[in-house]
């Protein structure tokens, strides 16, 4: 299982990027679209992570789509969170009400670009850097903490198309390989329904399971390290 590994991968691109993004970038609704990342990390097999955004659902699969996590939002703008474990034959569903009773409230922009565009701050070195699978892109230049970060960033699409996060307790590089519009093979949804769901509200009257027992154990590993690497 690769909760930990993947959750605090998600959290880590989530909160990286310390500068904001043009206003008009930020309200842009974000069109659809596929797109196949490779994260490498010193010590780690470099992993691949592919991103499928609709208009109200990200997906983020990681390897052979043996792990998987969905997020959606309903009109009134609810969250519905899933990870699931194809391996294990199980997933976890976090409703609106489990989100925020965890304070686990991301917002949509963020979980559709990968950076949490609500909590930039001024201060990032901006210039042009060309263009990344045939995107305008450019480069935003900072640092976050003891960590320089540089992106690429392709305001049109709302993804990064290169990151790279270097200091002496983290070396993160996440690099976009393809970007394709939606397609019905490309976005179709992971299979969910072959799986056995556990409601998160009910994990605390099943921890005598060994695949709770063990989802517990590295969703508090997770929150340990993330924060140290917040610290």
């Amino acid at each position: 299982m690769h909760a930990a590994r993947t959750a605090l991968l998600l959290t880590l691109l989530g909160s990286l990027l310390p500068w904001p993004l043009a206003s008009a970038d930020a309200e842009r609704t974000l069109a659809p679209v596929y797109a196949r990342f490779l994260l490498r990390r010193p010590g780690h097999a470099s992993e691949p992570l592919v991103l499928v955004r609709t208009s109200d659902r990200v997906e983020y699969r990681y390897g052979a789509r043996q792990t998987f996590e969905v997020w959606r939002r309903d009109a009134r703008g609810g969250l519905e969170h899933v990870k699931a474990f194809a391996r294990e034959g199980k997933l976890v569903r976090y409703t609106d009400g489990d989100l925020r009773s965890i304070s686990l409230v991301p917002s949509w922009p963020s979980l559709a670009s990968l950076i949490d565009r609500d909590t930039l701050s001024a201060g990032a070195k901006r210039r042009p850097a060309g263009r990344f699978q045939g995107e305008r892109a450019e480069w935003l230049t900072g640092r976050l903490g003891a960590s320089a970060v540089r992106v690429a960033w392709l305001p049109e699409i709302g993804l990064p198309a290169r990151l790279e996060l270097s200091g002496s307790a983290t070396s993160v590089r996440l690099e976009l390989l393809e970007l394709a519009p939606c397609s019905a093979e490309l976005c179709a949804a992971s299979d969910e329904q072959a799986l056995t769901s556990i409601d998160f509200a009910d994990l605390g009257d099943r921890e005598h399971d060994p695949f709770v027992r063990r989802f517990l154990a590295q969703e508090h590993a997770h929150s340990s390290a993330l924060v140290q690497h917040v610290h």
